[in-house]
């Protein structure tokens, strides 16, 4: 709607206390809040109509750390109240042992195991290995894998509009994940690159089936199937080289692609058909006259559901001791896409950034 207005407001607060014991261990503990409240107002002809959406996260965390070794838990509790969405909650709990193990004085072996209680419904043993090697005094090799679970978001499980529903008996992701890869560094240029794989079982988006598609109907999240993920990372990081001959602060080129194949019956699934097919990205900074500083970041994407696109982001900053005062200015070349399913991206927009630190 043209003649619509949205509100947002958001609070967080959080404490932290570490208490150091005299073997050298360490025990941390920390407790945070977090509130994000949203009012809608629609003007349709002489109506109003007022849609309002809170949303109010807990979380305690308790973590001992003695040399090699760490144990932790943690419990979260999220409520939800809404005009349209209704009244929700649930509480997560979780526990974990961490190990790192070294052998001999360039290798390194971490292991992990953890446990997740969703709800008191579902429980889950997640384990996960990782190695990092310096074969060089420049070069390092790194491999991990292991499993993990992606619990439905509150829109996933309650949403309800005309366009989207939620669904409450989704179940929740399971995933087998695995990573090789390389850091070269030298004085001029550092280089990542690495190769994943990713396998999803009982995989979340929201979805239309064929006849869905035909009616244009709303989306319904659902677990759609199996989604199987593979790609490449490379950055190229020439920061310290154009520092000494460009004047630069930052110059770093980064590239991914991603290939996905997906076991489903559905017709549309609307956040993975949009996900990233390739992004090539430049960025490059410049410090002048002490305390001014300029970045620029071209990006050049396609997603499995649309042409190629450009992005152009600049933001101009001063900063002193205290005082932030910065221009950032998005989407410079007006790309028409979608970032997340959902709503599309704006065109050009610059927004000033205050900033004051006591």
């Amino acid at each position: 709607y043209e003649n619509a207005r949205e509100s947002t407001a958001q609070r967080h607060a959080y404490a932290t206390n570490e208490f150091r014991f005299e073997n050298g261990g360490a025990l941390n503990s920390s407790i945070s809040w977090r509130n994000h409240f949203d009012m809608y107002d629609t003007h349709i002809g002489a109506n109003v109509y007022t849609n309002k959406h809170e949303t109010e996260a807990n979380q305690a965390r308790l973590n001992y750390r003695l040399g090699a070794l760490t144990i932790g838990a943690e419990a979260d509790q999220e409520n939800m109240e809404s005009s349209r969405d209704g009244v929700h909650g649930r509480h997560f709990a979780s526990a974990f042992v961490n190990y790192k193990k070294a052998i001999g004085n360039n290798i390194s072996l971490t292991g992990n195991l953890s446990y997740f209680d969703y709800d008191s419904k579902e429980q889950y043993v997640l384990p996960v290995i990782g190695l990092d090697a310096l074969v060089t005094e420049n070069l390092e090799v790194y491999a991990n894998a292991g499993q993990s679970v992606r619990t439905p978001t509150l829109n996933d499980l309650y949403l309800n509009m005309s366009t989207n529903q939620g669904t409450e008996s989704l179940d929740v992701e399971k995933t087998t994940s695995s990573e090789v890869g390389i850091r070269l560094n030298s004085t001029d240029v550092n280089i990542t690159a690495s190769i994943f794989f990713k396998e999803t079982t009982d995989a979340i988006d929201f979805t239309r089936t064929t006849a869905e598609e035909i009616a244009a109907s709303a989306y319904i999240a659902r677990n759609y199937g199996d989604n199987e993920t593979k790609g490449f990372d490379v950055e190229f990081d020439a920061s310290a080289f154009s520092a000494i001959n460009l004047g630069m602060s930052t110059l770093k080129l980064t590239h991914t692609r991603l290939i996905q194949t997906i076991e489903t019956d559905l017709a549309v699934l609307k956040n993975t058909d949009g996900q990233l097919e390739n992004q090539t990205a430049l960025h490059a900074g410049f410090d002048f006259y002490n305390n001014y500083s300029l970045l620029t970041t071209y990006k050049y994407e396609s997603r499995f559901n649309s042409d190629d696109y450009e992005i152009l982001d600049l933001r101009l900053a001063y900063e002193d001791k205290n005082l932030t005062v910065a221009l950032a200015a998005s989407n410079l070349l007006d790309a028409e896409y979608v970032d997340a399913g959902f709503v599309e991206v704006a065109g050009p927009a610059v927004i000033l950034e205050l900033g004051y630190q006591l």
